[in-house]
C-alpha cells in the first residue's frame, strides 16, 4: 500500500505533535505511520 506525500506529512506531523505532549499512540496509528516511512523515498 502506497501512501501519498500529504498522507505522509499529516501522519507524520500528529505522532510528532502526540509524543510532544506525551500522548500515547495507538498501536494501530504507530504500525500505519512505520509501514508509510518504510515506503517512502
Amino acid at each position: 500500500m502506497s501512501m501519498e506525500r500529504r498522507d505522509f506529512l499529516k501522519s507524520a506531523a500528529a505522532a510528532s505533535a502526540a509524543s510532544a505532549i506525551g500522548m500515547a499512540v495507538p498501536t494501530a496509528a504507530q504500525a500505519k505511520a512505520d509501514a508509510a516511512q518504510s515506503d517512502w523515498r
